[in-house]
């Protein structure tokens, strides 16, 4: 049996103008590598007197963070909204796009809360950047 696989090139990271009543998505171009969403769930601990193990429940889910890394471009428009949105702290809609076989997008809204610059010898520069998830992300 063949191995299914979704190939990482092409994938898109996304972000929304904020359009009322109609949003506009526009590519964040340059991206090098997208490491998540790294979701995960708090434990509560349910283990009674009456338990013969600990018990735990699923707390509520947090989506966590989609850090992500592009080849910065300084004169490029959605570069620097994403460096405001990050000083202004603005709630902005994002989609994460997988592309290839099968397509699927994934809704979220989130603040961009690092827009790190590196630079190195014989090297371009680079942005670490960091999109904290608020609320859940869902499959559109």
């Amino acid at each position: 049996m063949a191995t299914t696989y979704i190939e990482s090139q092409g994938v898109e990271l996304q972000v929304g103008d904020g359009g009322d009543p109609t949003e506009t998505f526009a590519l964040i171009p340059q991206v090098i590598t997208i490491n998540g969403p790294d979701g995960s769930a708090s434990e509560i601990d349910v283990t009674t007197l009456d338990s013969t193990a600990r018990e735990f429940a699923m707390g509520l889910a947090d989506e966590g963070n989609i850090p992500f890394e592009l080849v910065y471009d300084p004169d490029n428009t959605v570069h620097a909204g994403l460096r405001a949105d990050r000083a202004a702290r603005t709630l902005r809609n994002f989609q994460l796009v997988l592309t290839n076989n099968p397509a699927k997008t994934f809704a979220l809204s989130g603040y961009v809360t690092q827009f790190a610059l590196t630079a190195g010898v014989d090297d371009v520069v680079r942005v670490s950047a960091n999109i904290r998830i608020s609320g859940p992300m869902t499959e559109v």
